[in-house]
């Protein structure tokens, strides 16, 4: 698979996982009685620069990005770096700035369109991330992360048919991701296929024992059916596992738990 080495794709899958469907798990089951559908967290906003502060040329961010070397100006892949710096360190604005940049100097540079991608999901500017991953997909048909990232723009979107596809195609490059079962569960739900969301849920489990998403899932569904004490421990378990660092994420977990413990 040409693009990002598969690590980095799944560091960047897993910061939309818990962001945008711990919230979402419910959507298409509101009538339950047992847990209501919890408020979807959102991405923190990102401050817009000041009106005098304006993107740094190359040579400003050179001393910040690897390798040391200092590319000439105007080369694509100094913004690029630059972007994925201010990317992983949540500054989407910049980034956003940085990879258009990067983007615009070779419309051929599928990292930096991916990438962008990924901002442009981050803030909320889902139709131009479509256009983004698809622009990757026309350069490289076999890249995973982008169909999976096209998924989950496309359940953000209420594209759910849309999803299903992009998740299923990323399921046939790579049918032993945890995250892709995941996410096809995810998908299951919103659909209202109910046992086949919990075989998907089970699949990752049995895939990758320590991804902490399909646990909460599963207790989800659980809580659903009516299953308490099944659901209590799915959602305990998520909570062990580390849940992705979202704060949010936690709290609504622990939310659900005291509600099914009649607290």
């Amino acid at each position: 698979m040409s693009g990002l080495c598969p690590s980095t794709d799944k560091n960047l899958k897993h910061i939309w996982y818990l962001i945008l469907f711990l919230g979402a798990l419910l959507i298409g089951c509101q009538s339950a009685p047992t847990v209501p559908p919890p408020t979807l967290p959102t991405l923190a906003a990102t401050p817009a620069p000041k009106a005098t502060e304006s993107l740094p040329t190359p040579t400003e961010i050179a001393g910040q990005v690897e390798p040391t070397r200092t590319a000439p100006a105007g080369d694509p892949a100094e913004y690029l770096a630059a972007g994925k710096k201010y990317w992983e360190a949540g500054e989407i604005t910049r980034a956003i700035a940085a990879l258009e940049t990067a983007v615009s100097l070779d419309p051929n540079l599928l990292e930096a369109k991916f990438y962008l991608g990924n901002a442009y999901t981050g803030a909320g500017r889902l139709v131009d991330a479509e256009a983004q991953f698809r622009a990757v997909l026309e350069i490289d048909a076999a890249h995973l992360a982008a169909h999976s990232n096209l998924g989950v723009v496309y359940l953000q979107m209420e594209q759910i048919d849309q999803a299903l596809a992009e998740f299923e195609a990323a399921l046939a490059l790579d049918d032993a991701d945890a995250e892709i079962y995941y996410l096809l569960g995810v998908t299951s739900v919103r659909r209202g296929e109910l046992e086949k969301a919990q075989e998907r849920f089970e699949q990752a489990i049995k895939l990758d024992p320590e991804l902490p998403e399909p646990y909460f899932g599963l207790g989800t569904l659980y809580a659903l059916m009516g299953e308490t004490e099944k659901a209590i421990e799915a959602i305990e378990t998520f909570l062990s596992k580390g849940p992705a660092q979202d704060p949010a994420a936690e709290a609504e977990a622990k939310r659900m738990l005291g509600m099914l413990k009649g607290q």
